[in-house]
C-alpha cells in the first residue's frame, strides 16, 4: 500500500489534460455539436454568422465557455420550427461561461410575442457568467436562472414578458440593460443580491426591480416607465444607493422598501413620477441624502427608530416628509414647494425633528399629530400655516415660524 505521501507525488506528477479550443464552423457544423465534443474548461469558439439551432450545455459539460469571437456578430436564432421554440440556450451544468453571443426569438407556441413559453436563456447550473450576451425577443423570461452565484455582467435583455428572473441566492447584475418587458424588468428571490450599474426602461404592467431576500443591495442603476414601483425590496439589511427612478406610477412608491429592518436608502434621485419617491416600511435604518423632486408625494416612513436626514423634497403634490411610527429622528431636511404640508407626524411617540426647513408649502410647514413629539430648532416660512399641532403633549423649543396654526402648541421648557 502506498504511503500518502507517494500517492500525492504521483498525483502532482501525473500528465493534465490540456483545455482545448472547439471552433464553429471550422472544427464543427453547429454549436450544439461542439458543446456535446467539449469536456470540462474547454471553450467553443464561434465565428460570426446566424445559427438556427438551440444549444443545451448538459450536466455532462460543466466548467466550458461558449464564446463568439466577435460582440453582438454571433447569433443564436432559436426559432427553429414555427411551432416555436422553448428556451434559445439552455445551461443544466455548473460553471458554464457564456460570452459575446445574441439570443433571439425564443417564442410561445404560436410563434408570436410575448405569452408564456420560451425564455430566451435557461440556467439551473450554479456559477454560470453571461457576459455580453444578448437576449431579444423572449416569449417568457429573457434570461431565468434558477441556480446560485450567478453573474450576469454587460448584458441586454429586449422585449421580454420578464427581463430577468432570479430564483437562487448571491446573484449579481452588474452594467446590464432591460429594455421593454412586459412584467419586471428584474425579478430577484434569493439572498445577497445585487443590481449595479443597470438600467431598466419600460416595465409597461409591472416593477422595475423586484427583489425578495436579506441583504439586497441596489446601487447606481437607472430605472424608468415603470407601471408599478421602481425598485421594491422586501427583507432586512437592504442598500439602496444612489439609484435614479423616473416615471413610476403605482402608489406604493418610486422606491419601495416592504418589509424587513434596517434598509439604507441613500442618494438617490426619485422625479417625474406619479407615485410618491420613497416609501419606507423598513425600522432601524436610514433615509438620508435623497432628492425627491416633482413626483406624487415625497418621503412617507411607515416604521420606528429610522433616521431621516438630509433629504430634499420639492414640488410634489401631496405631503412632502410623512412620518407614522416611533422614536423616528428627522434632521436636516427640505420640504418646498409641496401641494400640502411640508412636514406631518402622522401619528406614533417620541418622534424627533430638529434643524428642518420648510418653505412655500401648501398647507402646514409642520404639522404634529403624534404624541410626545420633539420639534426643535426648525425654520418654516411662507406656508400656508407654518406650524399645526393636533398631537398629544409635545415640545415644541427654538423653531422659526412665521405663522402659526389653528391650535396652539403647548410649550415644554425642559429648563
Amino acid at each position: 500500500m502506498r504511503s500518502p505521501i507517494a500517492l500525492a507525488l504521483i498525483l502532482a506528477l501525473a500528465p493534465t489534460v490540456a483545455a482545448k479550443t472547439l471552433k464553429v464552423p471550422k472544427d464543427h457544423a453547429t454549436i450544439q455539436a461542439a458543446v456535446l465534443a467539449a469536456d470540462d474548461g474547454d471553450t467553443v469558439l464561434v465565428k460570426p454568422g446566424e445559427y438556427r439551432e438551440i444549444v443545451v450545455v448538459p450536466f455532462s459539460s460543466p466548467g466550458i465557455t461558449i464564446k463568439g469571437t466577435k460582440k453582438g456578430a454571433v447569433i443564436i436564432d432559436a426559432r427553429v420550427v414555427a411551432g416555436g421554440s422553448g428556451a434559445g440556450v439552455r445551461v443544466f451544468a455548473d460553471g458554464v461561461t457564456l460570452k459575446n453571443l445574441v439570443v433571439r426569438h425564443a417564442l410561445d407556441q404560436a410563434g408570436a410575442f410575448p405569452f408564456n413559453d420560451g425564455h430566451g436563456l435557461y440556467v439551473s447550473g450554479d456559477d454560470v457568467r453571461l457576459d455580453d450576451v444578448q437576449v431579444l425577443h423572449s416569449g417568457d423570461a429573457g434570461i431565468f436562472i434558477d441556480a446560485a452565484r450567478p453573474l450576469v455582467r454587460r448584458c441586454l435583455v429586449r422585449r421580454a414578458l420578464h427581463g430577468i428572473v432570479i430564483q437562487g441566492d448571491d446573484a449579481r447584475i452588474v452594467d446590464t440593460a432591460i429594455e421593454m418587458s412586459e412584467d419586471e424588468g428584474v425579478l430577484i428571490s434569493g439572498d445577497d443580491a445585487i443590481v449595479d450599474r443597470s438600467a431598466i426602461r419600460t416595465s409597461m404592467f409591472a416593477n422595475g426591480i423586484a427583489i425578495t431576500g436579506d441583504r439586497a443591495t441596489v446601487r447606481a442603476t437607472l430605472v424608468e416607465q415603470t407601471d408599478e414601483v421602481g425598485i421594491l425590496v422586501i427583507g432586512d439589511d437592504a442598500q439602496i444607493e444612489e439609484n435614479t427612478v423616473r416615471g413610476s406610477y403605482s402608489d406604493a412608491g418610486s422606491i419601495h422598501v416592504a418589509g424587513g429592518d434596517r434598509a439604507i436608502i441613500r442618494k438617490n434621485v426619485c422625479r417625474d413620477s406619479l407615485a410618491p419617491g420613497i416609501f419606507d416600511e423598513s425600522s432601524d435604518g436610514r433615509v438620508a441624502g435623497n432628492l425627491v423632486r416633482d413626483c406624487g408625494a415625497g418621503i412617507r416612513v411607515v416604521a420606528d427608530d429610522v433616521d431621516i436626514l438630509d433629504n430634499t423634497v420639492i414640488d410634489t403634490g401631496y405631503d412632502a416628509f410623512s412620518i407614522d411610527g416611533h422614536d423616528n429622528f428627522v434632521s436636516g431636511n427640505v420640504a418646498r414647494g409641496n401641494l400640502y404640508d411640508g412636514f406631518e407626524v402622522v401619528g406614533g411617540n417620541n418622534n424627533l425633528l430638529i434643524d428642518n426647513e420648510s418653505f412655500d408649502n401648501h398647507a402646514e410647514g409642520i404639522e404634529n399629530d403624534g404624541n410626545f413629539t420633539e420639534i426643535i430648532g426648525n425654520t418654516a416660512k411662507r406656508n400656508r400655516l407654518d406650524v399645526a399641532n393636533g398631537g398629544g403633549i409635545s415640545t415644541f423649543q427654538n423653531n422659526s415660524f412665521v405663522t402659526g396654526g389653528p391650535f396652539t402648541p403647548p410649550i415644554l421648557d425642559d429648563d
